[in-house]
């Protein structure tokens, strides 16, 4: 069985549906029309703590993905950086050569009833990655991957990507890990104080507080503090 039916129902879904709600109900039930039981929207950008997904996964296997950074050792994030065309796999065969960590990785997705499946890796721009990823707990391949997909299937993957590129409706994101007084400083910058104030109010040096929201940049991987209270307030820091 071809992929095409699959791709090219997930453009018509893209090109179509009005609103991100509902068009991720629609490439849930392209998945399940197409014999898979769950689908994924990754976007990997060059700035980790902006990752974020888009899923019908189970919520508890979306909570400990990015709470484990599983995306670090996740083989199949790996293949598709590597790849970057349209590639199936199966936890049976991608195990057996896996590391330690990895099958770790694979352990808990097949309980998840993620066994078997296809992915769509696209490169986004700037050092970004966007994969689409059709998953199921079924164990034999369900699609053929022909030469002639590859056009296919970057061209739905480049679609969605551009209807979820500045989701505000992600499933999940992966949140950075703010020291107590970085978030302090965010918050009070976010109200307008600027620096020098900000450090007579928490009694930490100017240089102190400089410090730490240069690192808040970093950590958000924004070029300038405007941005990064903008990519806080977005992302529910402050």
């Amino acid at each position: 069985m071809s992929s095409r039916t699959l791709l090219a129902s997930v453009i018509d879904c893209a090109f179509s549906i009005g609103s991100e709600p509902a068009l991720q109900k629609a490439i849930g039930r392209v998945a399940k029309r197409n014999g898979y039981d769950s689908f994924a929207y990754l976007s990997l950008r060059a700035a980790t703590a902006q990752n974020f997904a888009i899923s019908n996964y189970a919520p508890e296997w979306q909570s400990l993905y990015f709470d484990r950074s599983y995306m670090i050792v996740d083989p199949i994030v790996t293949m598709g950086k590597r790849l970057m065309q349209i590639f199936r796999w199966s936890v049976d065969s991608e195990r057996k050569i896996a590391n330690a960590d990895q099958r770790g990785f694979w352990d808990q997705a097949s309980d998840f009833g993620i066994r078997n499946g296809l992915t769509i890796p696209i490169t986004t721009g700037y050092g970004q990655v966007a994969m689409l990823t059709f998953a199921t707990s079924s164990k034999g391949p369900l699609h053929d991957v022909v030469a002639s997909d590859i056009a296919l299937a970057a061209t739905a993957v480049a679609f969605l990507h551009h209807r979820f590129r500045n989701s505000s409706h992600p499933t999940m994101m992966r949140k950075p890990g703010l020291t107590d007084r970085e978030a302090l400083c965010v918050r009070w910058a976010s109200t307008g104080m600027p620096m020098h104030e900000i450090s007579s109010i928490t009694g930490h040096s100017y240089h102190t507080v400089r410090f730490d929201l240069d690192n808040v940049r970093a950590k958000l991987g924004v070029r300038n503090l405007q941005e990064a209270l903008c990519v806080a307030t977005s992302m529910r820091l402050v």
